[in-house]
């Protein structure tokens, strides 16, 4: 009869795995990034409005703002992975949202009105990424990590707080 036999200690080199807080803490930089993104969208989006859009550095602007947030929306599914690694599911979810998120931030650079659908697709992501189980037992995608210290979880509470903010500012584009 044959089984896998799954490993017994953690390898401090395997990161396949991210447990939930680290992986707020690791979205960390993302964050910050889309709460810059999402200062620049109702400017644009305003400028866009009175000027109109045969102006060539909005378009350059746009094209701008689809590649940055392409990066991360790109830099926050390879966290997500990880994290669907750790609960042992929720992989589908993780392509249909990452697949959406860069649909929405290409298409934002012919269609500004679409950029706040990209910023919501990363805040989509991350809280995915939060309500994803924990799973303590080890899987094939290796050991559990370690439990995290206070610098991982003062970031993690520091990307939670900068995306509730920009939640919050969400409600002024809707």
């Amino acid at each position: 009869m044959t089984y896998i036999e799954y490993e017994s200690k953690h390898d401090p080199l395997d990161n396949r795995r991210l447990a939930r807080s680290r992986f707020a803490a690791y979205c960390l930089p993302a964050a910050l990034a889309a709460l810059l993104l999402n200062r620049f969208v109702p400017w644009f989006l305003d400028v866009f409005g009175s000027v109109g859009s045969n102006q060539t550095h909005l378009g350059k602007a746009g094209v701008a703002f689809a590649f940055f947030s392409c990066v991360l929306i790109y830099y926050q599914n390879k966290q997500l992975d990880k994290r669907c690694n750790d609960a042992g599911r929720g992989w589908t979810v993780c392509r249909r949202v990452y697949q959406l998120g860069m649909g929405s931030a290409v298409l934002s650079a012919v269609i500004p009105l679409l950029m706040p659908f990209a910023l919501l697709a990363m805040l989509v992501q991350f809280v995915y990424g939060l309500v994803l189980p924990a799973n303590s037992e080890p899987n094939l995608s290796g050991y559990p990590n370690k439990p995290a210290d206070t610098p991982v979880l003062l970031a993690a509470v520091a990307t939670v707080s900068i995306y509730a903010f920009i939640l919050l500012g969400f409600l002024h584009y809707f």
